[in-house]
């Protein structure tokens, strides 16, 4: 039996495991291409999208990449601090839609800001977190009082 397995076993698997490899390479069905497949990973924002969804397109929010938070970067010390945004377009690709546009901030490292305002760098990339926002802020003030 193939890989070994009991009869009992290679009942259980679908049609294209428990035949020979040469026979395995006709077309599958949709139900067995659903069970050999993994599922998607969940797709993350990319800056725009992120910020597209704030008020007044996230100016005064922070953000950051997960990347840094891998590499050991704590987030409260390493930021962006988004001072203002232009030209925010939807664009369309292979029927899945997504922000494009230009982000400027104040990047926050180790605590410390880093010149002036810039460009944000690697805007597109989909690997943004929002640390957090002025309406958050707002609404820890008003459940102190």
């Amino acid at each position: 039996m193939a890989w070994g397995l009991s009869l009992r076993a290679a009942w259980r698997l679908p049609a294209v495991l428990s035949r020979p490899t040469a026979m395995a390479s006709r077309a599958c069905s949709s139900l067995e291409l659903s069970i050999l497949e993994p599922p998607a990973p969940r797709q993350r924002a990319n800056l725009f999208d992120l910020l597209a969804r704030r008020p007044k397109y996230g100016v005064g929010c922070k953000v950051y990449r997960t990347l840094w938070e891998k590499n050991g970067y704590e987030p409260a010390l390493h930021h962006w601090q988004i001072t203002r945004t232009k030209d925010f377009k939807i664009k369309s690709f292979n029927g899945s839609s997504f922000q494009r546009g230009k982000a400027y901030g104040i990047k926050i490292w180790k605590g410390v800001p880093v010149g002036r305002e810039t460009r944000v760098t690697s805007g597109h990339k989909r690997e943004w977190v929002l640390l957090n926002s002025p309406e958050m802020d707002a609404d820890e003030d008003v459940e102190e009082s």
